[in-house]
């Protein structure tokens, strides 16, 4: 249980900062 606690948490971390990221970068690109 645990386990999945924490791969949900670091999935939603990594797409929130990828997410923002990509953003970034499309802004730039403007």
């Amino acid at each position: 249980v645990i386990f999945w606690i924490w791969w949900i948490k670091y999935v939603t971390t990594l797409g929130s900062y990828m997410s923002t990221y990509s953003f970034t970068i499309l802004t730039q690109m403007i």
